[in-house]
């Protein structure tokens, strides 16, 4: 028997040239050949076959070579047994690619009719098709929608520079880890999960500004001292104005009414240094305040610390954020 033979899609199978033994003729080989192949073409493959003389195939580079020479994926080989009226049929059906072993199926047929063993042949056949293992499929790629706020941060997939937010991205299945930089804000880091067979809901990723690089604590309390101290000497001139200068305070230096005529005139500066440290104590603690509203929360050993949390799954989306 040679020649091709289609019906579906099944793949291409080449038909190797089976042994045969026993006490049976040339013809019972035939009608056995010819119902493996018309159940490969059941089970939907294209069907070509060996020449019936060669020698089977005992080994996988015989059977890859075969598949080659053949343009076929798969390779069936096996042979059939006949002594009087009793059949043994044993069918393997081979990978073309290394040529290792996929499916096989013994059968065994008494006190059977050639028909009776055709049958056999076609249902054996059509087993074999059917305990090939399938495939594992690929798992397919699912998109991650992510904005960023503000727009324009700079989005790293697995430490790649992927592209700027707003962005819509393929990704394999399993855990990425993500990052999202903008210049001025806080950067964003968290590993996400993505699940193929649920596609997640847009995210959008609210980024914080960075502190301010200005020192507003140091300036503060730099402030609130100089104004302590302009404050103090403020009071201190306030107190000495008009009091004798005792240095130059006797003899002609004292009027009929024994006053010193010299005396200290410092109203002027003591006003103005009062004025001076009350702006600069004004001044440094509104400074304290904003540095201490712009300082970011610090760990346990005095590190800035800025979290964000991102976990994106077959619930949905949580993000969870503090600076």
């Amino acid at each position: 028997m040679s020649g091709d033979a289609t019906i579906g899609d099944g793949g291409v199978i080449v038909l190797d040239a089976l042994s045969f033994s026993g006490d049976a003729g040339p013809d019972v080989l035939d009608s056995l050949r010819a119902a493996t192949s018309r159940g490969l073409q059941g089970g939907g493959a294209t069907v070509r076959s060996a020449e019936a003389e060669r020698t089977p195939c005992v080994d996988a580079a015989c059977t890859t070579a075969l598949a080659r020479d053949h343009d076929a994926g798969r390779v069936l080989s096996g042979g059939f047994e006949v002594v009087e009226r009793d059949y043994e049929i044993t069918l393997r059906l081979h990978d073309g690619e290394d040529g290792h072993v996929l499916a096989t199926v013994e059968k065994t047929c008494a006190i059977c009719s050639v028909p009776d063993a055709e049958a056999m042949v076609e249902a054996a056949t059509t087993e074999l098709l059917a305990a090939i293992p399938e495939p594992e499929s690929e798992p397919e790629p699912a998109p991650l929608v992510l904005r960023s706020d503000p727009p324009g941060a700079r989005v790293y997939v697995d430490g790649v520079l992927v592209g700027t937010a707003p962005l819509e991205r393929l990704l394999e299945p399993g855990d990425h880890l993500v990052e999202v930089q903008h210049d001025g804000y806080i950067s964003y880091s968290q590993f996400v999960s993505i699940d193929p067979e649920r596609a997640p809901e847009p995210l959008t990723i609210a980024l914080a500004e960075e502190p301010s690089r200005v020192p507003f604590s140091a300036l503060g309390w730099t402030a609130v001292s100089l104004g302590a101290g302009s404050i103090v000497a403020g009071a201190v001139l306030l107190a000495l104005d008009e009091q004798p200068y005792k240095a130059q305070c006797d003899g002609a230096d004292i009027d009929p009414l024994g006053r010193c005529r010299f005396q200290y005139n410092t109203l002027t500066g003591g006003v103005v240094s009062l004025v001076v440290g009350a702006a600069l104590v004004g001044g440094g603690a509104a400074l304290l305040v904003l540095g201490k509203r712009r300082a970011p929360e610090r760990d346990a050993k005095g590190r800035a610390r800025a979290s964000l949390r991102l976990r994106v799954g077959a619930r949905g989306v949580a993000l969870a954020g503090r600076f």
